[in-house]
């Protein structure tokens, strides 16, 4: 499993916790946001650059 930043893990704990999002779909999830967050980092735009 990829390291994602602070923020995203952030948002990840956020679903499970007020959405209670099952963990399959978290997993699918938190592969959904490692394949964004090395698509940012490609474009030397890392999530802390985002608003």
């Amino acid at each position: 499993m990829s390291l994602l930043p602070e923020r995203a893990e952030q948002h990840l704990e956020t679903k499970r916790v007020e959405r209670g999002m099952q963990t399959a779909s978290l997993l699918e999830y938190r592969h959904d946001l490692a394949d964004f967050c090395r698509w940012l980092a490609g474009r030397q735009a890392g999530p802390g650059r985002l608003p």
